[in-house]
């Protein structure tokens, strides 16, 4: 059976509480409770599956990104959509960030194997919110 896998940013305990209040707005108010799944994250490369036994490989992978990258902090600034139809998404919206955006890089010299576009974001409200419950948030 294939395990999944994912490469993430987690903010500290109190801006995770602070997402998850506005996870349950979007679910109180517009229906979507999707991603109160999920603690919040910035996905620095989406979810893959892998059969366990080549799980080596991704355990070698992850030890060759070079982390050694001084501390750093990620503004976050109002929110951001992306306003697809078919599956549309809110998110609390990061200030850009160069330190964020090496550290993207770096992993994604070691986990190449899937294309990917790097939009940092904290996904409030996905999956199973309406095109017009979308429109309304």
């Amino acid at each position: 059976m294939k395990k999944m896998y994912f490469i993430a940013i987690y903010p500290p305990e109190e801006i995770i509480k602070e997402i998850r209040d506005f996870k349950r707005d979007m679910a109180i108010f517009y229906h979507s409770s999707q991603a109160l799944k999920n603690d919040a994250h910035i996905t620095l490369f989406p979810p893959f599956s892998r059969e366990p036994e080549l799980e080596e490989d991704i355990h070698a992978a992850f030890q060759k990104i070079n982390t050694s990258l001084p501390p750093f902090e990620i503004e976050l600034n109002g929110f951001g959509s992306f306003p697809n139809p078919k599956n549309p998404v809110i998110f609390v919206h990061p200030e850009d960030n160069i330190r964020l955006t090496d550290l993207y890089n770096r992993v994604k010299q070691q986990f190449s194997f899937a294309k990917y576009s790097f939009t940092p974001h904290m996904t409030i409200g996905y999956r199973d919110l309406s095109w017009e419950n979308y429109l309304k948030a």
